[in-house]
């Protein structure tokens, strides 16, 4: 079909909707010379087809940064209720903190600090290194607990840990550094502290 059979094929329609294109390309002709520079020079704007909108692909966010927070905050918790609370406090928080995979009451927990001879004035600080912390997924609980061989659920990481323990009404006070487990599930630390 060749060009004007095309424009008379189309239309009246056509050639109005057409009108306003021809105006900003300058091809009409029409007004006076200093409209028609200025149609002659304008951009032409072409008008996008209309397609769905796609969503923005998944950013992948490491948890990393995050989860050392979680765990510095843990620690910090338990240094803190065992510097402020007696035995029985202490207990609690790491009855409460222990990972669910490896559960052990409070009254276990205080027992177990009782009977290892401290007294309520026995305080836990511990100082995590978090910038040593790496995942240690193929962990699991080692020989010595009745969850022995479980491997925990979440993203379990090992890290060395300053420790200070003291209790002045036994005339004992030491400080160590040892290598421990943690999990984070659910945007939650837990450790591993077995009351035993």
């Amino acid at each position: 079909m060749n060009r004007s059979l095309r424009l008379r094929h189309i239309g009246r329609g056509a050639a109005i909707l057409m009108a306003p294109a021809a105006v900003a390309m300058g091809l009409t002709g029409c007004g006076t010379a200093e409209q028609t520079a200025t149609a002659a020079t304008a951009t032409p704007t072409t008008q996008s087809p209309t397609t769905e909108p796609t969503a923005a692909p998944p950013t992948t966010v490491d948890p990393f940064v995050a989860d050392q927070a979680l765990v510095r905050s843990l620690y910090y918790g338990d240094s803190q209720v065992s510097i402020i609370g007696g035995i029985q406090d202490e207990a609690q928080f790491i009855a409460t903190h222990d990972h669910p995979d490896f559960l052990y009451t409070a009254e276990e927990c205080g027992h177990s600090l009782t009977t290892a001879g401290f007294t309520d004035a026995y305080s836990y600080s511990e100082v995590p290194d978090v910038s040593a912390m790496a995942l240690d997924p193929a962990w699991s609980i080692p020989a010595g607990s009745r969850y022995t061989g479980i491997v925990p659920s979440g993203r379990v990481y090992i890290l060395p840990v300053q420790v200070t323990e003291s209790d002045p009404n036994i005339a004992f006070r030491q400080t160590y550094s040892k290598q421990f487990h943690v999990a984070i599930e659910n945007d939650t630390a837990y450790f591993f502290m077995p009351c035993e």
